[in-house]
């Protein structure tokens, strides 16, 4: 099992004002616990011990928080940016701390699903990156899977017509090889280095039914607020 965990935690929320005035998107509660925690808790299940948190806007108070796991029963670890490097860019800066295969995720999403059985199918496929896909009724809303099978062909960015009604759940198995693919600088993973695996037929998708709720605007958080359940 993989035992590394990089999370994206940088956003500075602005849809979520003003309730991100003064706390950064992570750490926002649903249902009385940070969104972050909530992730760390996931990955603890699944024995997931080494916590990568990529932090940016506000992210002294997210160290601050956490500090270094031990009260969490994981080891945390921390990156800064001091300018937005964009979602590959951020990842770039853990480079150090990263030995293996790792998981990767949005730190503003809610997750029910079982990390085993994603990096199952990563291993099964051979894949360089596995992306975790969700169905939802209304897919313009989000980047869209089109499939060939359980490849990943390629993504469009809320298109009028999907072609699937599978998105990206913000959720990854990433191979440590994929690093060297980041150049320096702001660099969109979804936008500059998936299309680069797809290329290669090395990216693939594992569906899922579980819980996933995103955060990113106030109707998702409240709908995460009342709909959450532990899936412990």
């Amino acid at each position: 099992m993989i035992d590394t965990a990089f999370i994206l935690c940088g956003g500075k929320g602005t849809r979520l004002a003003p309730l991100t005035n003064d706390i950064p998107k992570p750490l926002l509660p649903i249902q009385g616990k940070p969104i972050l925690e909530h992730l760390i808790d996931l990955l603890k299940h699944y024995g997931v011990k080494k916590v990568i948190l990529g932090t940016g806007h506000m992210g002294d108070k997210i160290q601050n928080y956490f500090g270094d796991g031990n009260v969490f029963d994981v080891n945390i670890l921390y990156t800064r940016e001091k300018e937005l490097l964009g979602t590959a860019g951020a990842l770039k800066l853990a480079t150090k701390y990263i030995d293996g295969p790792f998981f990767m995720f949005n730190g503003d999403n809610m997750y029910g699903l079982s990390l085993e059985s994603l990096f199952e199918k990563h291993k099964q496929t051979n894949a360089e990156i596995t992306i975790a896909l969700k169905s939802v009724e209304n897919p313009s809303m989000y980047g869209v899977a089109e499939l060939d099978g359980e490849m990943i062909v390629k993504f469009l960015e809320k298109p009028d017509n999907p072609p699937t009604n599978l998105i990206n759940a913000g959720a990854y198995v990433i191979e440590k090889q994929i690093l060297d693919l980041i150049p320096d600088g702001n660099v969109s993973i979804e936008r500059e280095i998936f299309p680069k695996i797809a290329e290669k037929k090395k990216l693939f998708a594992f569906r899922f039914d579980n819980q996933w709720f995103p955060t990113d605007t106030m109707d998702r958080y409240k709908n995460a607020n009342e709909q959450w359940k532990s899936p412990f």
